[in-house]
């Protein structure tokens, strides 16, 4: 020290940051979404649409496609119009029950048939919704080459779905 006063020391104040320390590592795995499914019709037949495109999310039911259902739907129409037959010959039958004029094996029969008219309507009506093929869970539909007017049969496969909420990754 030279003794001619005291000495300075600059100082340049700057903002404390704090930063995550990161490091990266390079690996090979693979991975595997937490659900994977390929969608196949439940039956054959032509598309009617096809509701989505390749990388769209889908939720759980959501209708994927359409195949062409003119004669289900008249199916349901005809069982439901055979439940209604089946309703008013058997409220004949009770309206004149204690006449005599029908016997109880004959209320039996309408009864039953009644209710073979209403499992004919459930059955119309699992064969229409099988002409929809919906997402079975939520998740990222892949690739289809099927267009509105191909044909399908049950072992045409329509896309892939993945549920890439949770990614399993494994590490060699």
């Amino acid at each position: 020290s030279r003794g001619d006063g005291p000495t300075g020391v600059r100082v340049i104040g700057q903002q404390v940051v704090l930063e995550r320390e990161a490091e990266r590592i390079e690996a090979l795995g693979t991975a595997r979404a937490r659900a994977s499914a390929t969608i196949f019709p439940e039956t054959a037949g032509e598309v009617e649409s096809v509701a989505f495109s390749a990388g769209d999310r889908v939720a759980e039911g959501d209708v994927l496609l359409r195949l062409e259902a003119d004669q289900e739907r008249l199916e349901v129409r005809l069982s439901e119009v055979a439940v209604r037959e089946a309703e008013q010959l058997l409220a004949r039958y009770r309206r004149i029950e204690g006449t005599g004029a029908v016997s109880d094996s004959q209320i039996d029969e309408a009864e039953t048939a009644l209710e073979a008219a209403r499992i004919e309507v459930e059955q119309a009506r699992v064969a229409l919704n099988e002409r929809i093929v919906r997402a079975p869970f939520g998740g990222y539909v892949g690739l289809t080459d099927i267009d509105p007017g191909a044909r399908l049969t049950p072992d045409a496969a329509i896309t892939d779905l993945d549920d890439r909420s949770v990614l399993f990754v494994d590490f060699n």
